[in-house]
């Protein structure tokens, strides 16, 4: 029988997100054979170690060929009721203590099966760590843990250090981290690991007594989007995504037409490592993938969209006492004044251009530094830019939201430099070369639309 503690809130928030991470990102397979066996893999992930059990989520892996996964989420002691279900191409989050379930077909099955440890290494998958540290030839050594020996197989890889501790002799995994400059940014613990199982298909199909509904429409169309930049992107369709993050490239005079920000050498390498640590916290592909994570969760627009559901049902009375309650405060004064200002002329589209170009613009920096790779880049830059398409009616209407954004971020850096995105703004409007003017808003990102040679998206 599951059992029915109540679930801190904060656990089940972390699991809805797990489960649609399943979903969207291993939902994809091929079949089984008869060779395969099937893997069993219990772990937790370790990564805030302040956060100590019994609130960490452990998480039942089965897997099964290419085609068959099982995954269940437990915050010890508690077994918690949904199951997530793959049968390629179909999947189901079940909720057995409601025995209510929902289903969703793979729109576009790749033919592969994938559940990586962390998405910035997609090809080292939880029962694949040894095949993955042999063709990378890691480096072996010993490590001593609370007194008993451990092999120790790591590698380097896009700056990060890749630490996976074993059994002595044994390919028995008990630990695997992740390090940037010799800082743990990801870890996960090995409680189970058995991959040479008799298969058990039952551990792959929905219980009898409960009752499915389809997901909605709209879920499967998004699944579908997110795969159709994998293909050939055209020149201009390039050109036009670089031109959402033109209002950075021009006030810093860098490169609107090239997917590199600056010409690829030593010193610019150099200079751009320095400046997403100093301005991200990112120090290798890890972190640029954990902060590219937080602007798809919530971004700076986040905290924009809270203040404004909040200002938006005070009294003038009352919203002159919260500017009197923060008038020590300047950064968060600051805040509250351009919600108010702008809120309701943003028309709910919040501070979403602003993330948004930033997020082209990182992953632009990553790719010069070498963080990730240019099919990456692109096939993150894309659908970003066809999002901004959706939203925003033009460029001058993107462009404004960038300032927005810019000043609710930092009034520090406004007073200092705020001027040179105002002039900046001008010029992308004003300069025949640039790319608002040399392609329209709503020109179609998925045809060649306009002849142009120059706007190959990256240098030759």
């Amino acid at each position: 029988m599951l059992n029915q503690n109540p679930i801190p809130i904060n656990l089940l928030n972390k699991i809805v997100k797990v489960i649609l991470v399943i979903l969207l990102t291993i939902l994809v397979g091929t079949g089984w054979s008869e060779d395969d066996r099937m893997k069993k893999i219990v772990f937790r992930d370790m990564t805030n170690d302040e956060q100590a059990s019994p609130e960490f989520l452990s998480t039942m892996l089965y897997m099964l060929g290419d085609k068959y996964a099982r995954i269940e989420i437990y915050a010890p002691p508690v077994q918690l009721p949904m199951v997530t279900i793959i049968n390629e191409p179909d999947g189901w989050i079940v909720d057995l203590d409601r025995k209510m379930g929902l289903h969703i077909i793979d729109p576009e099955p790749s033919g592969e099966f994938h559940y990586p440890i962390v998405n910035a290494f997609s090809e080292l998958e939880f029962g694949t760590e040894f095949a993955f540290m042999e063709n990378k030839n890691a480096i072996k050594s010993s490590i001593e843990i609370n007194g008993k020996e451990y092999d120790l197989l790591s590698v380097e890889m896009r700056g990060v250090k890749i630490e996976l501790i074993c059994e002595k002799d044994r390919q028995f995994p008990h630990f695997i981290r992740f390090l940037e400059n010799g800082k743990v940014i990801s870890s996960f613990l090995y409680d189970e690991y058995k991959v040479d199982l008799e298969p058990n298909f039952s551990l792959f199909e929905v219980p009898k007594d409960v009752t499915i509904v389809e997901s909605p429409k709209e879920d499967i169309e998004s699944m579908a989007e997110s795969r159709k930049w994998e293909g050939k992107i055209s020149a201009e369709a390039k050109g036009w995504a670089l031109g959402c993050g033109a209002m950075l490239a021009e006030a810093n005079h860098n490169s609107h037409k090239f997917l590199e920000v600056m010409e690829i050498n030593e010193k610019n390498i150099k200079k751009q490592k320095n400046s997403l640590e100093e301005w991200w916290g990112i120090s290798g592909r890890l972190s640029f993938f954990e902060k590219i994570e937080w602007i798809n969760d919530k971004g700076h627009r986040k905290r924009f969209d809270d203040w404004a559901r909040y200002i938006a049902y005070l009294s003038e009375e009352e919203y002159e006492k919260v500017l009197e309650d923060n008038k020590d405060k300047e950064q968060l004064l600051n805040e509250i004044k351009i919600v108010k200002e702008y809120y309701k002329k943003l028309e709910g589209k919040g501070l979403l251009g602003w993330d948004y170009t930033r997020y082209i613009n990182l992953c632009r920096c990553a790719y010069v530094v070498g963080y990730i790779t240019e099919e990456e880049a692109w096939r993150m830059i894309m659908p970003a830019a066809e999002m901004l398409q959706k939203v925003f009616s033009s460029w001058e209407d993107l462009g404004q939201n960038y300032i927005v954004g810019r000043e609710f971020w930092s009034l520090e850096q406004t007073k200092k430099g705020g001027y040179k995105y105002e002039d900046a703004y001008q010029r992308l409007i004003d300069m025949p070369s640039s790319p608002w003017n040399k392609y329209p808003w709503d020109m179609n990102l998925y045809e060649v639309t306009i002849s142009d040679t120059e706007a190959m998206g990256t240098k030759e």
